[in-house]
C-alpha cells in the first residue's frame, strides 16, 4: 500500500473514531484516553498481557482457533482464581475482589 493511500485510509477511520466518542459522550459514558504520562491507566492490562503472552500463549502451539480459545480460558482462570500476585501480598485477584466489596445491608 502506498503512503498516500494509507493516509486516505486513516482519515475515515479517524472520523469513525470521533463519531463514537461522541456517541459515549451523549450516553454520559467516560472514557478513558491514553496521553502523556498516563502509564497508570493500562499499567495492569499491559502486566496481564505479558503475563498471558509468557505463560500461555508462547509456550503452545495451538492447532485451531479452539484450542486457543480454551488454552487462553483455562489460563485466565488460573490467573484469576489460584496464581498468587506479588502486587497482592500473595493473593489472588478473586480473593482481593471478593474481600473488599463493600457489605450488603441486610433486611431486618
Amino acid at each position: 500500500m502506498c503512503p498516500q493511500s494509507a493516509a486516505s485510509q486513516a482519515i475515515p477511520e479517524q472520523a469513525a473514531a470521533s463519531t463514537a466518542v461522541y456517541r459515549l459522550k451523549d450516553y454520559g459514558i467516560q472514557i478513558s484516553m491514553d496521553g502523556t504520562g498516563r502509564w497508570r491507566d493500562t499499567v495492569f492490562v499491559e502486566r496481564l498481557w505479558r503475563s498471558l503472552k509468557y505463560e500461555e500463549v508462547s509456550l503452545h502451539a495451538y492447532e485451531t482457533v479452539s484450542d486457543a480459545q480454551q488454552g487462553v480460558g483455562r489460563y485466565m482462570t488460573f490467573y484469576n482464581q489460584l496464581r498468587p500476585h506479588r502486587a497482592r501480598d500473595g493473593r489472588t485477584p478473586d480473593r482481593v475482589y471478593w474481600e473488599n466489596l463493600p457489605a450488603r445491608p441486610t433486611a431486618a
